[in-house]
């Protein structure tokens, strides 16, 4: 029984600890709903202040976006009233630039003034003006009135305003007086602009008398920029009626002088068209047939008379000479030099046998003879032996010549210098076949050196491009062909140079 007890008494004990136990955690339990509540209870708070600032931040936003608004709004406007100011503006800028464009043609002095009056009217819309004008040395004179009586300058109204054309006159500036009538509430305004370019020329005067509309500063800005153009007007219209005196005698002078000169000229004309005929008469009348050889000849001097000079000369019944020559500058004065050039050549040509010591002989003569004249010339000078097939060819100073065989294009190049430059140059002669079939393009550089309305310049390799596109024509074909190109290339500007061309070949039959 004892031993039962204790038993019992132990799982009592048991089961107290086991309560006790179980009390703590409980208690734990509830310290820690009570710390979470707690915590809650804080975050709740913080999360409570956290919406407080956020709907406070998103007011300011909202704020600041309408105050934002408001603001681009305000320069929308501001740029829009900016684009019609400045639109405006432009517009009575081109206004007035029309007008002036309209005054600056007038001739007469009281057309002139009315239109500028009536203009600057119709510029500001004004309703009444009038022109003052200084005649007499300073006496101020009303010439053009607008809407206005006579009487009205005399009355008593305007007594006022003769005091502020005086400062107007006294200032040089312009002056827009603001005024009210008695009895009225509404402002009424005028205008006085002065006419200013070397001296004080004259006062317009405006005035507005409807209630509701007085002058704009911008109409102030107007008509300052009218005023000067205006003056200008005026005094373009005193200098063309004295210029229109002076233009009246100088014309009559220039007329008298023209006559003379005209009449001068037609003497040169005919002095210029006998050189003509005495030049060409020196040069050799082409046959253009010498044997098996074909000849044909282009001769265009830039004026009446050139610098270019050729000669055929027949040495026997089966070998012939030709001669061509370039003299430096052109007109009246290289034709003078061809002159001097054939009267040496025609003396030397028979004598000398070989083309190098022709073209020696010459060269040293034509130096010593005219050396003073500080005058040379290109040539080119060659035989041609037709037994023995053969080409004897020297340049001076001279574009390359085409030699055509077997339709290929060959340059002859210059084998010395140009005459006239030194007394002694020696000549290397070029010895070329020279068969049947072949042909021969001899020019100065007045076929080459031409210019088109580009200036762009014909040139050799176009020349050469030509004859070597209708290489298999005959030669007087390729002489039309290079002409007609040259004719298009230079167009409206024509040939401005002498301008010689000599073909030859050698026929087969």
């Amino acid at each position: 029984m004892e031993n039962l007890t204790e038993i019992k008494i132990d799982e009592l004990l048991n089961e107290n600890s086991k309560l006790r136990e179980e009390n703590v955690s409980l208690k734990s339990i509830v310290e820690m709903f009570e710390n979470f509540e707690s915590y809650a209870r804080n975050e709740m708070i913080e999360t409570k202040s956290y919406i407080t600032a956020k709907d406070k931040i998103l007011e300011f936003i909202l704020q600041e976006k309408s105050e934002t608004q408001e603001t681009l709004n305000a320069m929308v406007e501001t740029q829009e009233l900016a684009r019609k100011e400045i639109l405006q503006k432009n517009n009575t800028l081109q206004k007035i630039l029309d007008i002036t464009k309209e005054i600056t043609q007038i001739p007469q002095r009281e057309d002139l003034l009315s239109k500028i009056l009536n203009e600057v009217l119709l510029l500001v819309s004004a309703e009444h003006g009038a022109l003052f004008f200084m005649e007499d040395g300073n006496k101020l004179k009303p010439k053009i009135l607008l809407n206005l009586k006579r009487e009205y300058l005399h009355s008593v109204e305007f007594k006022h305003n003769k005091k502020i054309i005086k400062e107007c006159i006294r200032t040089s500036k312009i002056i827009h007086h603001k005024y009210k009538e008695e009895g009225s509430r509404h402002k009424k305004s005028f205008i006085c602009a002065p006419l200013i370019g070397k001296k004080l020329l004259g006062i317009i005067y405006l005035n507005i008398h409807s209630e509701m509309k007085i002058f704009k500063f911008r109409d102030l800005e107007a008509i300052e920029i009218f005023c000067v153009q205006a003056a200008i007007a005026i005094e373009n219209m005193y200098l063309y009626k004295n210029l229109e005196k002076e233009v009246k005698k100088r014309t009559q002078e220039l007329q008298n002088s023209y006559n003379r000169i005209e009449k001068l000229y037609k003497e040169i004309e005919v002095d210029l068209k006998m050189a003509r005929k005495i030049q060409t008469s020196i040069l050799p009348r082409i046959n253009k047939r010498f044997n098996n050889l074909l000849f044909d000849i282009v001769f265009l001097p830039t004026a009446y008379i050139g610098g270019d000079i050729y000669d055929i000369y027949i040495k026997d019944e089966s070998s012939i000479r030709i001669f061509l020559a370039d003299a430096t500058g052109h007109g009246i004065q290289a034709a003078l030099v061809t002159m001097l050039i054939l009267g040496v050549y025609n003396r030397l040509k028979e004598t000398a046998s070989r083309v190098d010591e022709l073209a020696k002989s010459l060269n040293k003569e034509f130096f010593i003879k005219f050396q003073q004249l500080t005058v040379m010339f290109s040539f080119v000078l060659l035989d041609i032996d037709l037994k023995k097939e053969k080409l004897y060819f020297v340049s001076g100073g001279h574009p390359d010549q085409l030699f055509i065989q077997n339709k290929q294009i060959y340059e002859l190049q210059r084998t010395g210098r140009i005459i006239g430059l030194l007394e002694d140059c020696t000549y290397r002669t070029t010895i070329l076949d020279f068969k049947p079939g072949d042909k021969l393009f001899l020019f100065t550089d007045g076929i080459f050196e031409e210019f088109n309305d580009e200036d762009e310049i014909f040139g050799e390799e176009k020349l050469k491009e030509i004859i070597e596109k209708y290489i298999d024509e005959p030669y007087m074909l390729i002489m039309s062909y290079v002409m007609k190109e040259l004719y298009e290339f230079t167009g409206s500007v024509g040939i401005t140079d002498d301008l010689t061309m000599l073909s030859v070949e050698f026929s087969k039959e």
